[in-house]
């Protein structure tokens, strides 16, 4: 038995497809299209200069839609790995 599981467009997917496109979209809010483009990979919209509000009140999707739904993993940034990488550097002498 074969189930087909449809998985949801993102926020951000939903308002390039009123917007037409990423680029359209990135013109709109006066950004980069790489810009967008990289809100579409990431799969939301970033809390920075009010992004989030643009968007909805340029396409009509909700900011709820539009924002991080998963928190990120504890320890998953930059700086926790540099720190990891410096102490085994230090343990090691």
């Amino acid at each position: 038995m074969c189930s087909l599981v449809r998985k949801r467009r993102s926020g951000i997917a939903e308002a390039v497809g009123v917007a037409g496109s990423q680029s359209a979209l990135a013109r709109s809010l006066g950004v980069r299209p790489g810009v967008v483009q990289r809100w579409v990979k990431q799969g939301y919209v970033p809390q920075r200069k009010e992004a989030p509000v643009r968007v909805a009140s340029l396409t009509g999707v909700p900011v709820e839609r539009l924002l991080r739904t998963k928190p990120r993993k504890k320890g998953s940034g930059i700086r926790h790995r540099a720190r990891i990488v410096h102490e085994t550097a230090v343990a090691a002498n």
